[in-house]
């Protein structure tokens, strides 16, 4: 190998590191990291209504990621989706499947949560969708039928009610009522006209009577003040009374008095009860036989 070639090697590593080094010194200087910026979140729903892989994931309105791939599991669509790493996601997160514009272009419109805690990305999302277009016209049809059979019935109950006025003994009935109505309301009226002045003297004899009943009031009221003095003094002396006899009456239950040892001196009440039966017996005789009577007077 001639020095030539061996100049030309040197120099071209020369110049490779310092590209290398000024590469490596750029991307220091500007914080550029090699790290993936995004992550994976998987998101299941009942139904994608139209959703390809591909679309955006946007947060606020804002692309953030992208759908990368759509699987069927079971009865359910396992949707995953590329966020970028700017987005925390909360423990309430929502994903929500809308649409684009009216050709129906699909977005998946994620909300990252309120929640203080972090949502865990090994975890699936129950994600929800907004009905489409399609939907919608459908669920205006089913109105629009509603609505069509709704006006059908009030059709025929304007019919109903246009023979029912239209007919002439009706219209007749409805006048006569009506003319049996004024009728009354002008009999009434007059009544009431006619009655005026005996309400009136009603009214005025009542507010004389009242006026009377006032003044027999303020009349009275020093002999009612009188007699209710009178009924308290009266009620005293009841009450005077009534404590003498309760005393009079324990003396005479203790044994105290004349009458107290008549009640309770078994003796006296057998000598009492002895002559009395004595004094029936002589009140008998006398009745059956008579009484003689020797009266001398002033001597022989």
């Amino acid at each position: 190998m001639n020095d030539s070639k061996v100049l030309e090697i040197k120099v071209g590593i020369t110049i490779l590191s310092g590209v290398t080094l000024l590469v490596l010194g750029i991307v220091w200087l500007k914080g550029i990291t090699f790290k993936p910026n995004t992550f994976e979140v998987s998101i299941l729903f009942q139904n994608t209504a139209g959703l390809q892989i591909g679309d955006p994931v946007t947060v606020s309105g804002l692309r953030v990621g992208k759908v990368t791939d759509i699987n069927l599991t079971g009865d359910s669509v396992l949707v995953a989706v590329s966020i970028n790493n700017s987005v925390q996601l909360r423990s309430d997160v929502q994903a929500v499947i809308s649409s684009i514009d009216f050709f129906g272009g699909k977005k998946l419109e994620i909300v990252p949560g309120k929640s203080e805690q972090s949502f865990n990305v090994k975890k699936r999302i129950v994600g929800s969708r907004e009905p489409d277009l399609t939907e919608l016209t459908s669920q205006l049809k089913e109105i629009a039928n509603d609505v069509k059979g709704t006006l059908e019935k009030v059709d025929s109950v304007l019919i109903g009610i246009n023979g029912v006025v239209g007919d002439k003994s009706f219209t007749a009935a409805l006048k006569r009522a009506a003319f049996n109505l004024d009728s009354t309301t002008a009999r009434i009226k007059t009544m009431v006209y006619k009655s005026d002045s005996k309400i009136d003297s009603l009214l005025t004899r009542l507010s004389s009577a009242s006026r009377s009943f006032r003044v027999l009031v303020e009349k009275t009221d020093g002999r009612i003040d009188t007699a209710l003095v009178n009924v308290n003094g009266i009620t005293g002396a009841l009450g005077r009374i009534t404590l003498t006899l309760d005393s009079m009456m324990a003396k005479v239950q203790s044994g105290e008095g004349n009458l107290g040892k008549m009640i309770h001196d078994d003796a006296l009440y057998n000598k009492l009860d002895h002559t009395v039966a004595q004094l029936d017996s002589l009140v008998a005789a006398v009745r059956e036989k008579g009484m003689k009577v020797n009266v001398k007077l002033f001597g022989d």
